[in-house]
């Protein structure tokens, strides 16, 4: 892959950093291409090609490798991307030459294609061209025609009226109700627990929102995902079909169940999405928690396509979870992918919800003149533009509700985040570490950290560290020999293992 992936601390990936557009280049390539081919047959191609038709094929028409390295035409028009014949494109385009000539060579090659939200169909790295494959959703117009530069700062900084009714009755159910009907009642209430519970609610709608603003109007990807847990019927269907796909696009969301994602293919579900949303999500196997961290975090994704060359693709998609059950997945409490919400369920019941969703949130959403869409994307703009999206998910008191406690995991964890912030010893250079010291300071069997220190590339090597004078064996860094390696003495223990609890909660 040519095109570089920019990661930062703030909590989003940044896809495809190195590809501009390439608009001017593929179509001075393609004129150029049919020039030389139309002179070589003495003739001149401007007699058999309009300016319109040229359009066309930048706009629906390339060609890349299959699996078998053999060059194929692929066309994409409206939401179907398919392999096509130079017969197809010529009837389809109204195209006359191409029946008369074998102009397969002329269109324009790609390595492969890429997903690239908010540019153009053609980009470039230098001389190599890109086809976007990104399909702009209908409501772009109208959001470009939005005052971004925020004259109003008051206006666009309050979060709207309806959407935060359907915030409060997502993650906030029953709060201030039951404690009015306590009061109400002359029964005592415990004002701090009350007082904190509001908090932790109101903190998590917060960084939702943040979370759905990067998501929705930002072309970095958070490196985070929500998990919505709540019984059926809530709103979590409203929120994904009226907010999400309006904003990004329906041909740009996909919802899928957590085995969509397994086998050589299951990446192809996800690699051309803005968001991803898995639905009834009730899997505790470590094979699906790992695909789901790498869908969440890495930067890029190994792609198998269907009768098409494999690739490495940027990773260009938000991940959101929803499920209706109380710990769906299984996770330690080291893990900071997942922003947990509060168990939600309904206000009154199912009946009140429905009658709040469809009397009141989805006819301000829809109506006419989209008050409701130019209100909440200006918040959610707002947000993009004002603030920075934390780097880790935040821990709620609900995420410690749902997570499991795995010693052998979480030591893991533990180490492998000790290890990346004791890479070099005090004289700067890299350090090894001898397995039997490194345990008993640690307290970590040595069975495990060797197998952390074996994933992150280390190997065991015999020789004298710098600075020693005697031999030892020790493990030391991949690419570096023993003697410019420092040994280390910075065994501190691992405290942080210390305050985990120790009841499995499964």
């Amino acid at each position: 892959m040519t095109a570089a992936t920019r990661t930062n601390n703030s909590g989003k990936r940044k896809p495809y950093a190195d590809l501009v557009c390439g608009k001017t280049l593929a179509r001075e390539r393609l004129k150029g291409n049919l020039k030389t081919y139309f002179e070589t047959k003495g003739f001149i191609y401007k007699n058999y090609f309009s300016d319109r038709q040229i359009a066309s094929l930048l706009e629906q028409v390339w060609v890349q490798s299959d699996n078998q390295g053999r060059s194929i035409i692929r066309q994409q028009t409206g939401k179907r991307t398919y392999t096509t014949t130079i017969n197809q494109i010529a009837q389809n385009l109204e195209i006359v030459a191409f029946k008369s000539f074998a102009l397969a060579g002329v269109l324009l090659e790609v390595p492969h294609t890429v997903y690239v939200p908010n540019k153009g169909r053609w980009l470039k790295n230098g001389t190599v061209l890109y086809r976007n494959t990104w399909r702009k959703p209908d409501i772009i117009s109208m959001v470009e025609d939005l005052s971004w530069r925020m004259n109003d700062r008051n206006e666009s900084s309050h979060r709207p009226k309806d959407w935060a009714d359907l915030m409060y009755r997502l993650f906030m159910p029953k709060l201030m109700s039951r404690t009015l009907s306590s009061i109400n009642r002359g029964e005592d209430i415990d004002v701090e627990a009350f007082k904190e519970d509001y908090l932790n609610r109101e903190l998590f709608i917060c960084q939702f929102e943040l979370w759905l603003a990067y998501a929705c109007f930002s072309n970095n990807c958070p490196n985070w995902a929500p998990l919505l847990r709540g019984v059926q019927g809530t709103g979590k269907g409203t929120l994904a079909d009226v907010v999400l796909s309006e904003f990004l696009g329906e041909d740009n969301v996909v919802k899928i169940l957590p085995y969509a994602i397994k086998g050589a293919h299951g990446n192809q579900v996800v690699v051309d999405k803005r968001l991803v949303i898995f639905d009834e999500v009730l899997d505790k196997s470590a094979n699906f928690m790992n695909v789901l961290k790498n869908l969440i975090t890495e930067p890029d994704l190994s792609v198998n396509p269907k009768h098409l060359a494999p690739y490495t693709a940027d990773t260009s998609h938000s991940t959101l979870l929803f499920t209706n059950e109380e710990m769906p997945m299984a996770y330690s409490e080291t893990e900071r992918r997942f922003l947990v919400s509060p168990w939600m369920e309904h206000e009154e019941d199912e009946e009140d919800t429905a009658a709040f969703l469809w009397h009141s949130f989805v006819p301000w959403m829809n109506n006419n003149n989209q008050k409701g869409r130019k209100e909440l994307g200006a918040y959610l703009k707002f947000l993009v533009n004002e603030f920075d999206l934390p780097s880790t998910a935040y821990k709620t008191p609900w995420f410690y509700e749902t997570c499991y406690y795995n010693k052998k995991a979480d030591q893991k964890d533990t180490f492998r985040e000790w290890l990346d912030n004791n890479e070099t010893g005090q004289s700067g250079r890299k350090v090894c570490f001898r397995l039997d010291l490194l345990s008993e300071s640690l307290g970590v069997p040595s069975a495990i950290l060797s197998q952390v220190l074996k994933e992150k590339g280390y190997n065991r090597k015999k020789g004298k560290p710098y600075g020693r004078t005697s031999e030892t064996n020790a493990w030391v860094p991949q690419g570096t020999t023993i003697s410019k390696c420092e040994l280390s003495s910075r065994c501190d223990p691992l405290t942080e293992m210390e305050n985990h609890s120790k009841s499995n909660r499964f």
